[in-house]
C-alpha cells in the first residue's frame, strides 16, 4: 500500500471529510506546494520530524510560511535538544519522502505538536504522503485525528 493510500484509509477510517489535491508535478516546497493547491502559503501544514534528548519522536505541524522556532519547541517538549531526524533514517526507517511527510504515517510514532497560527484557519492542506498531490481537511479534524498539542513554536 502507498503513503497515499495509507493516509485516505486512515481518514476514511476515522470518517473525516477531505479533499484530495491533484498536483499537476511533483512540489517538495511548501511555496511550490500552495500554488499546485491554490492556497496560502499559511494553510499549507509542514511536517517536521525531530528527536529530542532522549530520542524520542516529535512531529512539528507548522504553517508552511513559517520556519520551527527551536528554543520555543525545546521549551515546549521540556528538552534542552532537539536535532532533525537525518533524511536517511526518515526515508529508510519511516518509509517517508522529505517534503511529502504526511503527518497521519506516524501516528503511534510520534508526539505532536502543531503551532497555534494553523488554528487559525478553518482548512488546512497536508501531504499525502507523496509529491503529487495533497489532502484539504478540516482544521479540527487534523487537530483531533492526531491529538497535538496547540503552542507556539515558530518564529
Amino acid at each position: 500500500m502507498s503513503n497515499r493510500e495509507k493516509t485516505l484509509a486512515i481518514l476514511n477510517d476515522k470518517a473525516i471529510d477531505f479533499e484530495i489535491l491533484e498536483h499537476s508535478k511533483a512540489v517538495y516546497t511548501c511555496a511550490e506546494t500552495a500554488l499546485e493547491r491554490k492556497v496560502s502559503l499559511d494553510q499549507v501544514t509542514k511536517t517536521l520530524l525531530c528527536y529530542d534528548k532522549h530520542k524520542n519522536v516529535l512531529a512539528f505541524l507548522i504553517p508552511g510560511s513559517c520556519g520551527l522556532n527551536q528554543k520555543k519547541a525545546r521549551k515546549v517538549v521540556g528538552s534542552n535538544k532537539l536535532r532533525f531526524i537525518p533524511k536517511e533514517i526518515v526515508t529508510e526507517e519511516y518509509g517517508l519522502i522529505i517534503g511529502a511527510i504526511s503527518p497521519l504515517l506516524m501516528l503511534g510514532k510520534a508526539r505532536f505538536f502543531m503551532d497555534e497560527k494553523l488554528t487559525q484557519h478553518e482548512f488546512l492542506t497536508m501531504s499525502s504522503g507523496e509529491a503529487g498531490s495533497g489532502v484539504k481537511l478540516k482544521m479540527v479534524d487534523l487537530k483531533a485525528v492526531v491529538d497535538v498539542e496547540v503552542c507556539d513554536i515558530t518564529d
